[in-house]
């Protein structure tokens, strides 16, 4: 049985240029995505930011930004439970909780 295998042989850029090459390719997607991603209108940002109603008191968000310390941490590693899902470093709670 023969695989599909994905492949994009060329792309047009918003200048209407086709780019055939792979590094063409990559510099097109990077360039759509950081456009698609980044806004050239922000005026008016503060008076959006004006009707927010902050839920987090500065007191409590003090306590939040405060280091924590190694107690706290061994804690929080003891409730957890030593199966579940892995880490971005591929290691579950079981490895930290008894390493």
């Amino acid at each position: 049985m023969r695989q599909a295998c994905n492949y994009i042989d060329y792309l047009v850029d918003d200048k209407r240029v086709t780019h055939t090459f792979i590094l063409q390719i990559k510099s097109v997607i990077i360039d759509y995505f950081s456009t698609l991603f980044t806004s050239s209108y922000q005026t008016g940002l503060n008076d959006v930011l004006n009707c927010i109603i902050p839920l987090v008191i500065n007191d409590i968000n003090d306590a939040l930004c405060m280091p924590y310390s190694k107690l706290e941490v061994k804690n929080t590693l003891k409730r957890m439970h030593p199966h579940k899902a892995p880490c971005q470093n591929g290691q579950n709670s079981f490895f930290f909780q008894n390493f």
